[in-house]
């Protein structure tokens, strides 16, 4: 089940009512953090942008939003990684001169990620879109 933290649901009335900075960001780690009140990762094992090829952010009609994040065993985190958690940020999670925000997290059973094998990581967020 994916959760909308407390500073999320702060940043999304921000966002529908200012221009807060958009989600631009999605991680994967391990831990089992999933609670309103998480403000990060259990443990932050690789982040991305929107800029990158293997984060995508697909609106699949007007009221739910896919967040999408790839990861290749080797390439973006350690062979056999165990994924246990994925999260979406407004800023970057691992520049600590930024203030992110931590506005979704999903935990779920580990996923290992063998080398050279690429594993998708989906947040479906079903809020109206404008």
């Amino acid at each position: 089940m994916t959760t909308v933290t407390e500073d999320g649901s702060t940043y999304l009335l921000d966002r529908i009512t200012s221009n807060t900075r958009p989600i631009t960001h999605m991680a994967v780690g391990t831990g089992s953090n999933e609670t309103g009140t998480a403000e990060e990762l259990g443990n932050l094992l690789y982040s991305g942008d929107d800029t990158l090829p293997n984060v995508r952010f697909v609106q699949q009609d007007t009221e739910t939003l896919e967040a999408i994040i790839a990861v290749t065993g080797g390439v973006q985190v350690d062979p056999g990684a165990e994924i246990s958690e994925v999260g979406a940020f407004s800023g970057d999670p691992e520049d600590s001169t930024v203030d992110e925000t931590l506005v979704f997290i999903d935990g779920f059973s580990s996923v290992q990620v063998d080398p050279g094998h690429t594993e998708e990581f989906t947040i479906p967020i079903d809020v109206p879109i404008q």
